[in-house]
């Protein structure tokens, strides 16, 4: 069984009394041989239709048709329920890489009819997920925006792999991802540039200050999930940009990252460009990313405020590393001063 990816697709009904808007998201889905094959469906309807039969749903995939058994109902507004090969009949198969899963749900003299397509693109501007590793599933992670002047929250969606599959309760591995910014060679932010984060898992496609209440620069994934990943970037007038080392996040980890970017044409070094760098914590290694050599001070402190190292670190242009091992397990907080500019960042040991 080739592994598949999958995005939601909110449904609308219109009941047959009175117009509602009727939700259901796909929560989580697990792609393996057999019976671990699995979907699971979380509601928003609304409140006087609990409990709320899907038995008779249809499951439509490439590989034929199955139908959910009679008496499968979400029972409650928070209710999950877990679709399968032992609660359906006929063929349970969520296919092969590039199919589709279609789901048609009856509603009254309706039906609740929502797809799902894949490989895809987990960020939440766009339809797809991740694709799972067998190992583990592809998670629904959501999140309320609230957007001045108006009152009720914009909920946002997107996807990430979880290594420990929880069908049936609430969905976890949702800390972390990948973020940042996108400046020129004079730290000046650029807006506009199409940053990649890339994994054996899918691809996530972002613009440099989009969604709009991101700073011109910023761009961000969270969460992933587990992995390693490549960040590209790319925006006119500059040469193609690939981050200089793969990033490797364990479950809920995050990291911050810096992309400076080359004019087209430009052969020589910009006289007098300003020293920017990147901070983040490797294992037990803090790693600076910096755009040119320079000089900059790190200290590390423990959350007893206490000075545990400080040292001057010669940087070259690209990834810097500062080995820590003489330091125990526990809670950190890294200082990064180069010029005039400090960087600080939280980081734990184990």
């Amino acid at each position: 069984m080739t592994r598949v990816a999958a995005f939601l697709i909110m449904l609308v009904a219109i009941a047959v009394a009175n117009p509602i808007l009727e939700k259901v998201y796909i929560s989580e889905f697990q792609t393996s041989p057999d019976s671990l094959e699995r979907i699971e469906l979380r509601p928003e309807l609304d409140p006087s239709r609990y409990p709320f039969e899907i038995g008779g749903a249809q499951i439509v995939t490439n590989a034929g048709t199955a139908t959910v058994d009679s008496g499968v109902c979400f029972e409650t507004w928070n209710s999950l329920v877990v679709i399968d090969s032992t609660n359906t009949t006929g063929t349970f198969s969520l296919g092969d890489d590039s199919d589709y899963i279609r789901l048609y749900v009856p509603c009254d003299n309706d039906t609740l009819s929502f797809s799902v397509r894949y490989p895809g693109n987990p960020h939440w501007t766009s339809a797809g997920s991740w694709v799972p590793p067998m190992d583990a599933s592809a998670s629904l992670y959501s999140w309320d925006v609230y957007i001045p002047p108006y009152e009720d929250p914009l909920t946002l969606y997107t996807w990430y792999i979880d290594r420990t599959p929880t069908f049936g309760a609430g969905n976890d591995d949702y800390g972390g991802g990948i973020w940042g910014g996108v400046f020129d060679q004079d730290t000046q932010a650029i807006s506009g540039a199409t940053v990649r984060v890339m994994s054996a898992y899918g691809t996530s496609t972002m613009q440099t200050g989009e969604p709009w209440w991101y700073g011109p620069s910023s761009f961000e994934q969270r969460p992933t999930g587990p992995g390693t990943f490549t960040v590209t970037a790319e925006c006119p007038g500059y040469l193609p940009y690939t981050y200089p080392e793969s990033i490797e996040l364990a479950p809920n980890e995050g990291r911050e990252i810096y992309i400076f970017l080359d004019p087209v044409g430009g052969t020589e070094e910009a006289a007098g460009k300003a020293l920017c760098v990147g901070l983040h914590q490797r294992g037990r290694t803090l790693v600076l990313t910096a755009n040119q050599p320079g000089t900059a001070l790190v200290t590390v402190h423990d959350n007893l405020g206490r000075v545990m190292v400080s040292e001057k670190v010669a940087l070259v242009s690209g990834s810097n590393q500062l080995a820590l091992p003489r330091l125990s397990s526990g809670v950190y907080f890294a200082g990064c001063r180069f010029g005039e500019q400090t960087l600080n960042t939280k980081f734990v040991l184990y």
